[in-house]
């Protein structure tokens, strides 16, 4: 069994936004979620050295913060996506947007109204998400 990385925006210091969205998965969909996450929301050009550091700054997954108001979308409790690994958590906004351009850009959802509420209908709040997280995929 593949070790699910995670990655934070949190602990980059050079965050201007504040961004604390966190990324969880396969080792390969981290990276590629916070290189476009890194491209879309904080600027940052995809080139080597930047894919170089956000690899370096993966850990292994460990338990999400649980704080109230934060929340969590996970792409394995969907089951059209069984081969996608991904967990997102953060601010509400944050994750609805980083979660939309994950659905249409790696699930190839086409974007509407719609898709950004059922995202938003999907998301559960971080605590309770501790007490349900499905087990550990692939």
């Amino acid at each position: 069994m593949q070790v699910r990385k995670t990655i934070d925006c949190r602990q980059f210091p050079n965050n201007p936004q504040g961004c604390s969205v966190t990324i969880t998965g396969r080792e390969d969909e981290v990276l590629k979620a916070a290189v476009r996450h890194g491209r879309t929301v904080h600027g940052y050009p995809d080139k080597p050295e930047t894919r170089a550091e956000l690899a370096s700054a993966m850990r292994p997954e460990g338990p999400l913060s649980a704080q109230p108001g934060r929340k969590v979308a996970d792409c394995r409790s969907i089951p059209s996506e069984i081969n996608c690994s991904l967990t997102f958590s953060g601010p509400e906004e944050e994750v609805v947007k980083v979660v939309t351009e994950h659905a249409v850009e790696d699930h190839h959802e086409p974007y509407s109204p719609e898709l950004v509420k059922m995202i938003r209908d999907g998301l559960v709040d971080e605590t309770r998400f501790q007490e349900s997280a499905p087990a550990p995929g692939p």
